[in-house]
């Protein structure tokens, strides 16, 4: 089964990303408190595009009879979303 990141493992992910792709970005809004927030933001949309993703997945597995390749599809669509909403939340500008 698709294995998806925890909440505090997604921050920790948001936070390192920053740090390496965006260090002056990182460190201004460390400077100016707003860091725990623009995390907070990219985490929300992190679950919130997982939780649309899970549904689709489930809608889409219900119209398949065959339930082992229901669940591959499940899987399959979920590794998907993982990578899809990790690669939006961790995009930052270089420099």
């Amino acid at each position: 089964m698709a294995l998806i990141p925890t909440p505090y493992r997604v921050e920790q992910m948001i936070r390192q990303a920053m740090q390496d792709k965006a260090p002056q970005m990182y460190a201004t809004l460390s400077a100016s408190n707003a860091l725990d927030a623009e995390v907070e933001d990219r985490l929300a949309t992190f679950e919130s595009l997982m939780s649309d993703a899970m549904n689709d997945a489930l809608n889409k597995s219900m119209l398949n009879p065959d339930a082992e390749e229901a669940i591959l599809e499940i899987d399959r669509d979920l590794r998907a979303a993982t990578e899809n909403a990790l690669a939006i939340v961790l995009e930052f500008p270089e420099g």
